[in-house]
């Protein structure tokens, strides 16, 4: 990811709200803009940078950017598996709910072909896991959260008795930004749409006394933004319209009417 670090954004939402730290705390003397060192200024950026970023994830569904396989390698081997369960193995962070498809799995370093998964949900999984020890080469799989933090995990069944690598086609879930190194996940092109909805969520974040003005300008040049990112999302997409290889992801279609409906769409509520 290359887009603006979280500090970036932050320093851009600190000058507008007339908040940012032009002092260096070292030498007392004149410096180039600071992101605000006062806990409540701060805190208040990096709520309204956040809520620009949802915004910007929620205002398109199908962001392409937003398009990844998560591949998790499993083994009969507890030291790297959830709570030590060969039929628990941990998602990487983002990849939350089900795949948009099916499960793979195949076996590193060998020509044996890949096989699909049957995905179901956990409780069915969970109850064949209970019938016996059975091990072998996986054939179902379910999805869960993790209960004592914000990850999901992966079930399998049988418990696999072997190195195997299982992955599927998801749709990430960001998180909200929280070191001032982290990076939104649309990257350096869609940096400016990124930040007139942030100037939005500022706009609107005064609810008392709102500038009806203000937040018109605001909401224009989103929206101008926005149609100009469902564009590029767009110009990165395969050429072709149509069936994709497998049925099981969504309808399988991606419609003309679609694409035109992403460029018409207001501010979203988030």
């Amino acid at each position: 990811m290359d887009g603006r670090t979280f500090a970036e954004l932050i320093l851009d939402a600190a000058e507008r709200l007339g908040v940012a730290e032009y002092v260096d705390p070292l030498t007392g003397e004149s410096s180039a803009a600071q992101i605000p060192t006062d806990p409540h200024n701060l805190d208040r950026c990096k709520r309204l940078v956040n809520r620009g970023i949802r915004r910007f994830y929620a205002a398109n569904p199908r962001w392409r950017f937003l398009e990844d396989t998560v591949k998790i390698t499993i083994s009969n081997d507890p030291a790297n598996a959830v709570d030590g369960d060969t039929a628990r193995w941990k998602l990487p962070p983002g990849f939350e709910g089900a795949p948009r498809g099916r499960w793979s799995v195949n076996q590193p370093g060998t020509f044996v072909s890949s096989t699909w998964i049957i995905h179901t949900d956990a409780n069915r999984v969970r109850a064949m896991l209970a019938q016996g020890q059975n091990v072998g080469r996986p054939t179902m799989a379910a999805t869960r959260p993790l209960t004592k933090e914000r990850s999901w995990e992966l079930l399998v069944y049988p418990r696999p008795d072997q190195v195997y690598q299982v992955a599927a086609e998801y749709v990430l879930m960001p998180r909200d930004l929280v070191e001032l190194d982290d990076r939104h996940y649309g990257g350096r092109t869609l940096d400016h749409a990124v930040l007139q909805c942030v100037l939005y969520e500022m706009a609107i974040a005064d609810a008392k006394n709102p500038n009806e003005q203000t937040v018109a300008i605001a909401q224009a040049n989103m929206d101008t933004a926005m149609a100009q990112a469902f564009a590029l999302d767009r110009a990165n997409r395969p050429a072709q319209l149509g069936q994709l290889n497998d049925p099981s992801i969504d309808d399988g279609t991606i419609t003309r009417a679609d694409v035109r409906g992403w460029t018409r769409r207001g501010p979203i509520k988030v």
